[in-house]
């Protein structure tokens, strides 16, 4: 789960990571109010990041901790649903943290 605000992005991932590019969205934008949202192509943001080399390398930065970010929560989601689904199995502590520590590497 991730909150944005105002002046927030998203999509940079796809756009902006080359292994991201064929893997399609790895996330979905609900929103409980109001907003107005800038649309931008990949090519048209490609093309203004041309003219603003500090602003990609920032972009690409931060896109680069996001990934980690999503990453790390979507372990710990599956993680969870692990821990659910052995709870009550003799020995899970040992499952479960064999896994945990196989996972996060």
């Amino acid at each position: 789960f991730n909150m944005y605000v105002q002046g927030s992005y998203f999509g940079d991932l796809e756009i902006l990571l080359k292994k991201y590019k064929s893997a399609g969205r790895d996330s979905t934008a609900i929103v409980d109010s109001e907003c107005h949202l800038l649309v931008i192509t990949s090519k048209e943001l490609k093309q203004v990041l041309t003219y603003f080399d500090e602003v990609k390398k920032q972009m690409v930065d931060i896109a680069k901790k996001r990934s980690h970010h999503h990453k790390k929560s979507i372990n710990e989601v599956k993680q969870k649903a692990k821990e659910k689904k052995l709870k009550g199995v003799k020995g899970v502590n040992n499952i479960v943290g064999s896994n945990m520590t196989s996972t996060l590497l």
